[in-house]
């Protein structure tokens, strides 16, 4: 995982930082507008459903991210945490399953 995140989703089809892990380059209480294939997955996690990402790139490089819904003790949606696997990641550890087979 490259970074971790907190994001609260607007209205408005973009997100807002609320936390991160600390090398993360978007920072506390900055809007992020990611690609289509990003976005639909994260308004699915405000919606209640966890979901990854197909690969996707946006200015920061080539991902895939995980979103699940961060909820109250009642259910509701508060914000969504999502994790960054970049594409070198997923890269490498597809070739260690590879030569484990």
């Amino acid at each position: 995982i490259e970074w971790v995140y907190i994001f609260k989703v607007l209205d408005n089809n973009k997100m807002l930082t609320i936390v991160a892990s600390e090398d993360f380059v978007i920072p506390p209480g900055h809007i992020y507008e990611g690609p289509p294939e990003m976005m639909e997955v994260a308004f699915e996690a405000m919606d209640g459903k966890a979901g990854v990402t197909s690969l996707y790139e946006d200015i920061y490089g080539e991902w895939k991210t995980s979103f699940a819904p961060l909820t109250d003790h009642n259910g509701n949606v508060l914000a969504i945490i999502g994790f960054d696997h970049s594409r070198s990641y997923i890269e490498t550890e597809l070739k260690k399953l590879g030569n484990m087979l």
